[in-house]
């Protein structure tokens, strides 16, 4: 099964990087929509994830909740 949404914590190790500013310019540069829950942190969904990068010619489908 595929998880709803994607926190900050999973979209750090994605994006590889540390910080929630790099976080997010990370998601603009790739067109990935998120949102901020309301203590500021970063989720999206492995649709917005997916569509972003396709759009971004980067050919990589990711899956998560699969073992």
């Amino acid at each position: 099964m595929t998880e709803a949404t994607l926190n900050q914590d999973q979209l750090f190790e994605i994006a590889e990087c540390k910080s929630k500013s790099s976080l997010i310019k990370w998601l603009l540069a790739n067109r990935v929509r998120y949102t901020l829950t309301r203590r500021g942190r970063v989720v999206t969904t492995p649709e917005q994830l997916n569509a972003g990068l396709v759009a971004g010619d980067i050919e990589e489908d990711y899956e998560f909740g699969q073992e």
